[in-house]
């Protein structure tokens, strides 16, 4: 039986375990901590995940998805004070943006997918690793004997003799006129099912151990061992005309698996079978884009992403195309693109970027260090508008309730208005749900909203757009 949890609220053992073994609580202690070794190694000590506190008591830390022991942690919005879970269509529609934004705005869309989900990190490290050895194993059994080869019979027409003469053909060809003489000759290729599958192997699983290693960081010697072996089977060991034919459209047949799976030779036997499994785990649990729903993963992160989509669609109604600049981001763990800049004005839209590379401010007049994030100076809010080198607009994404908003993030937001923009600029904070206490107040003269984004989505876009339009000086009814 599947047991459902709220993501901000703390569970104790007895609500959660209902296998008589404490199978179910031992099930998930393992994911968390697996999950959590992950975290620490890609974004650092001080990121948020799910954790287990004194062996009792299991806090989500506002994750949400499945997780091993039949627990299913729902999104809810953080202090809530009745903990309000988010419905399942509401959520879906953010996953929905977040999985779009990833894989049109990724840097690299396999660590892009990866960087939200460290459950499927974990996962992949494992699966990854055991097929490595497995396939270095086999390999060097292979090559303890010679490389298989394939004996071929070719047919030459020419006019000199290149092997044995075909007398048949050669009569036919001296009927038509033509001069020519026809000759077969036999020849051994390396190119075989066996070497051809060598070499997709240690490509394949090269270049996704990369990925883990060089995008997410991971850092572990046996890494850096198994990637040198596969690079060097491909780069000194085998022949340069089996790498010329090893892409993915000279994967091997079914009959060629056939007759490989009944070779008297046992490693060949082997290789097809880790071949099978290879592909199997491709499309289960190596399948990011499958897994991206029910993987946990932090919700803030997913309604940012929805935010930073509604975003872009709005600024393309008023400024039409732009480009996504990935220069200068350094920060492959999180790879989605920090900078959009629209072809027709100044405009650029920041994402998740320290402000202090923007205009060098770098001490907050307001936000003390009690409110700062760990490691950060001024901060970085989660969207940032200029005009030039001004900044003109911002705002932060919010997954809680309009009307129970937390008093850090509040004081983080509020200092970010006051520090970054001028006078006349503009911010909202983007709540997830619930009714605003206030609407919108003054900063210093700085006119700030707070909207709630899926009580009434199309008034929250029409109060951005009005935003815009005084921010930005631009008429969206105007526009085609």
């Amino acid at each position: 039986m599947t047991v459902e949890l709220a993501a901000y609220e703390a569970h104790e053992r007895s609500d959660i375990d209902t296998s008589s073994n404490d199978a179910d609580w031992d099930a998930l202690v393992s994911d968390v901590e697996a999950i959590g070794e992950v975290v620490d190694q890609v974004f650092g000590s001080r990121s948020s995940r799910p954790t287990i506190r004194n062996r009792s008591t299991f806090l989500p830390g506002g994750w949400a998805g499945e997780l091993n022991g039949n627990v299913r942690v729902l999104p809810a919005a953080k202090d809530s004070a009745k903990g309000e879970v988010i419905d399942s269509d509401t959520y879906n529609e953010f996953l929905a943006g977040a999985r779009r934004v990833v894989e049109t705005y990724g840097f690299r869309t396999a660590s892009a997918y990866l960087s939200l989900m460290p459950q499927a990190v974990q996962d992949a490290r494992t699966i990854l690793l055991t097929y490595s050895r497995q396939l270095i194993q086999i390999t060097e059994r292979i090559f303890e004997q010679r490389l298989p080869v394939k004996l071929t019979d070719e047919t030459n027409v020419g006019y000199a003799l290149t092997g044995t003469p075909d007398f048949e053909r050669t009569v036919k060809e001296q009927a038509r006129g033509t001069g020519q003489v026809v000759s077969r000759e036999a020849r051994l290729s390396v190119v075989t099912p066996v070497t051809r599958l060598l070499a997709l192997l240690h490509k394949a699983l090269g270049s996704r151990l990369t990925v883990l290693k060089i995008d997410l960081g991971l850092s572990d010697s046996q890494f850096d061992r198994q990637i040198r072996y596969h690079r060097h089977i491909r780069r000194d060991r085998l022949p340069n005309e089996v790498l010329e034919t090893s892409g993915g459209e000279n994967r091997p047949s079914s009959s060629e698996l056939d007759a490989m799976m009944a070779s008297q030779y046992s490693p060949v036997r082997q290789l097809a079978k880790l071949w099978v499994g290879f592909q199997r785990e491709l499309a289960t649990t190596l399948d990011w884009r499958s897994r991206f729903d029910t993987a946990i993963k932090p919700v803030e992160t997913v309604y940012e992403l929805w935010c930073l989509e509604r975003l872009l669609s709005i600024l393309t109604e008023g400024f039409g195309p732009y480009n996504v600049d990935n220069a200068g981001n350094s920060d492959t763990r999180r790879p989605i693109a920090k900078k959009y800049t629209f072809e027709s004005s100044e405009i650029t839209l920041y994402y998740d970027r320290s402000v202090r590379r923007i205009n060098n401010t770098e001490i907050s007049q307001y936000v003390g260090k009690r409110f700062r994030k760990p490691g950060r100076h001024v901060g970085r809010p989660d969207f940032l508008i200029s005009e030039g080198d001004t900044p003109v607009w911002l705002a932060d994404a919010k997954f809680q309730l309009a009307d129970h908003i937390d008093t850090s993030g509040l004081y983080r937001f509020l200092g970010y208005v006051a520090d970054f923009l001028p006078q006349d600029g503009y911010a909202s904070l983007l709540c997830v749900g619930g009714t605003p206490i206030q609407e919108s107040f003054s900063i210093e003269n700085r006119s700030t909203r707070v909207i709630s984004t899926k009580a009434d989505s199309d008034r929250a876009e029409e109060l951005l757009r009005n935003q815009f339009r005084t921010a930005l000086s631009v008429d969206f009814d105007t526009l085609s």
